[in-house]
C-alpha cells in the first residue's frame, strides 16, 4: 500500500534510509549513488532508491519540521526501513552514506 505523504511502498523503500531536510539535498545525496531511480515526490517528501558501494540505500527528505520528521520516519517504518540517518550540513553526504555499510 502506497504511503499517504511520501507516496511509496514497501516494495520501493530498502533497509538503510539516509533522510536530509531540503529535498534538493536529497537529489545532491542521490547523486553519490549508482543505479538511482527517482521514486516520489509530495510537498517536503522527495525520495530516490540506489546503490553505493553495492548497498541498496534509500534516499527521503523530510522538510525542516519535527512532525514532517516524525510523518516521514511513520511511513518509512511502515514500508521496511529499519536503518535510518541524518544528513546533516556539516557531514559530507558521501560520508554518511560510507557509515552506513
Amino acid at each position: 500500500m502506497k504511503q499517504p505523504h511520501i507516496g511509496v511502498d514497501s516494495t520501493q523503500v530498502t533497509e538503510r534510509v539516509v533522510l536530509c531536510g531540503d529535498p534538493a539535498r536529497s537529489e545532491r545525496i542521490a547523486s553519490l549513488m549508482d543505479n538511482v531511480e527517482f521514486l516520489a515526490e509530495n510537498r517536503e517528501y522527495r525520495l530516490y532508491r540506489g546503490e553505493f558501494n553495492g548497498v541498496p540505500v534509500t534516499v527521503s527528505s523530510c522538510g525542516i519540521g519535527s512532525p514532517s520528521l516524525v510523518i516521514a520516519l511513520e511511513e518509512l517504518r511502515l514500508c521496511g526501513a529499519t536503518q535510518l540517518s541524518a544528513s546533516v550540513l556539516a557531514v559530507p553526504c558521501n560520508t554518511i552514506l560510507a557509515l552506513e555499510r
